[in-house]
């Protein structure tokens, strides 16, 4: 017996209370596969030429997985994260608020693993 795993048998969704209201961060959810928090990061700063210090999450989400996260990024608006497209990473808008979302903010994670057992 076999116990397959693949990066769309675990499934990771942060449960995090936005507070929306007129402010410079503007909020994203942030779904990626096969990337790590930072690494995506990194990528969406390189794509939109800003520094790593616009970017506000709250936790560090696991590479070998689908997971959806929420990201704030400083002053920077959707119309400019529009225009960048990255494979296997999409970045949908929220709102605005006054506060960077930071380490610890999230209240939680929703998880969920589908194993398939190949049997020989």
């Amino acid at each position: 017996m076999i116990i397959k795993e693949l990066t769309e048998d675990f499934y990771v969704k942060e449960i995090l209370d936005l507070s929306l209201r007129d402010g410079d961060f503007y909020y994203y959810l942030l779904k990626k596969e096969n990337w790590g928090t930072l690494e995506a990061i990194q990528e969406i700063a390189k794509r939109l030429h800003l520094p790593l210090k616009c970017f506000g999450f709250a936790g560090n989400k696991d590479k070998k997985a689908i997971t959806e996260q929420y990201i704030s990024i400083y002053k920077t608006p959707k119309e400019k994260v529009d225009t960048i497209s990255i494979k296997h990473i999409t970045l949908r808008y929220q709102g605005t608020g006054k506060q960077r979302i930071s380490l610890g903010d999230n209240k939680g994670n929703y998880f969920k693993k589908h194993i398939l057992f190949v049997l020989h």
